[in-house]
This record gives structure tokens, sequence and C-alpha cells, in this order.
């Protein structure tokens, strides 16, 4: 009897995931300069891949300091900064990547909206998504189902 009124409340109580959650994914390692790579790019993709963002942000800032013009480093680590929780610093960084001609253009797009999402910067976050549903794009029916969430 007693499970009969725990599990319905479960299910009524449990706390709904957040628009954030529900469309965050860490974006896969692509990162195109590997075999010409240091120690430290190699330790933070390491830990990229294992899920463990925090020990990632160690070596993508030890790198970051000897090779800041590295873009794709910046990007990653973004995402690391916004998959760790630290979404002031992933703004900072992916905000520095909104140059057509970065090879993660449209990605750095994606993870900077989701980015105001979670400070509730919600018209940011509009303006970068509606620029990704209105072109072709792979996310532009993810970023088109994350504007009607969203209204």
């Amino acid at each position: 009897a007693i499970l009969l009124l725990i599990v319905p409340l479960y299910f009524i109580l449990r706390p709904s995931p957040s628009l954030f959650d529900h469309y965050f994914d860490p974006y896969q390692d692509r990162y195109t300069s590997r075999a010409s790579a240091n120690e430290e790019i190699k330790q933070a993709f390491s830990n990229y891949n294992k899920d463990q963002y925090e020990e990632s942000l160690v070596h993508f800032d030890n790198y970051l300091k000897v090779s800041p013009s590295d873009s794709q480093a910046v990007f990653y680590s973004g995402i690391a900064h916004l998959a760790a929780g630290q979404t002031q610093n992933a703004i900072d960084q992916l905000s520095t990547l909104q140059q057509p001609d970065f090879l993660f253009y449209i990605q750095s797009q994606w993870y900077l909206a989701l980015a105001y999402i979670q400070v509730n910067q919600t018209e940011k976050a509009k303006t970068l998504l509606e620029s990704l549903a209105n072109s072709d794009n792979s996310f532009q029916k993810k970023a088109g189902e994350l504007l009607q969430d969203l209204d």
C-alpha cells in the first residue's frame, strides 16, 4: 500500500529536466590538430572524451596559455566549461568564436545559445537560435524545436 502511494508521488514531484538538460550534449571530439598536439591538449581531450570535464579544463587552460589562437581548443574548452556548470566561462569563450569563417561556427552558435539559456538571457539565445533555425545546418531542427519550447 505504501508503494502505491510513493510511486505516483515520485512521478509527480520529481523535477523535470530543464531545457538546457534536454538539449545539451557535448560536441563529439573532432579536433583536427591532434597529430602535432602537445601533451596538454592530448590530456585535455582524453579527459573530455571520458566526460571528465572539470579535469579537462585544467589541461585546456594550460594549453591555451601557450596556444591562445587555437580556436578549436577554445571551442571545446567552452563546451567543457558548459558541461562542468561554469556557464559564464563558457559564454566568455564561445562568444569569441562568432565569426562565420570559424570551422565550428554553427556549433559554437548552438552551444552559446544553450549557455545563454542557462543564465536566463533568453533574448540573446533566441537571436542565435533563429539564425540556426532559418539556415541549412545540422542544428536547424533542434534550434526550431528549442525556439518553440522557449515560447
